[in-house]
């Protein structure tokens, strides 16, 4: 009989995948878990925090080591300046996906355990990064900054999805299947920014 795979990749981050491995007509619909390679979140605060013994302000700070993850929608400031934003990144290894797979369906989930609420975008990323490097300052090597992110390619400008997450201790997701499909296909894969 022909099999089918559900991927679910992470813990409180996952990407679910549908995948037809073999197109025959009935086939088999099987679960298996991956950890996101790599997941961090940048900073555009000028608060200063502790880096070892020195303080530096969050924009220059790396932030890949911490257990959490954090998305906060500040406010502008002036001219394409950004106060006090948070963004996410992260990446899943999709190698164990065959390239003629057929993807019915991909979504990004998330867990919310926070008081805040607020719309929260889902942008594909089209330069890698490092999680344990990339900064608001400097998201990855050559790249400008966040802000400048929109028009200097670091990320497409358009989200693949965006939904406003309100409720405490709730799972919310985000239609990624596009996403992953070009990604299979020769795309870069450098995950995405939220």
């Amino acid at each position: 009989m022909a099999r089918r795979s559900l991927l679910i990749l992470g813990c409180l981050v996952s990407l679910v995948l549908v995948c037809c491995f073999d197109r025959a007509e009935g086939a088999e619909v099987q679960e298996k878990r991956l950890l996101p390679v790599a997941d961090t979140f940048v900073s555009s605060s000028y608060l200063m925090t502790w880096v070892g013994h020195e303080r530096k302000q969050e924009k220059y700070v790396n932030f890949g080591g911490n257990e959490g993850l954090s998305v906060i929608r500040g406010m502008m400031a002036g001219a394409g300046g950004f106060l006090y934003w948070r963004g996410t990144l992260i990446r899943f290894d999709l190698s164990e996906i065959p390239v003629d797979a057929e993807i019915e369906e991909a979504r990004l989930h998330l867990y919310h355990y926070s008081v805040w609420s607020q719309a929260i975008s889902v942008h594909r990323m089209t330069r890698d990064w490092s999680e344990l490097e990339a900064t608001w300052f400097e998201p990855c090597r050559g790249c400008g900054e966040w802000w400048q992110g929109w028009d200097g390619g670091n990320y497409v400008r358009e989200p693949t999805g965006t939904q406003w997450v309100m409720e405490i201790d709730r799972w919310y997701s985000w239609d990624v299947t596009e996403d992953v499909k070009q990604s299979l296909v020769g795309s870069p894969n450098c995950g995405w920014f939220l």
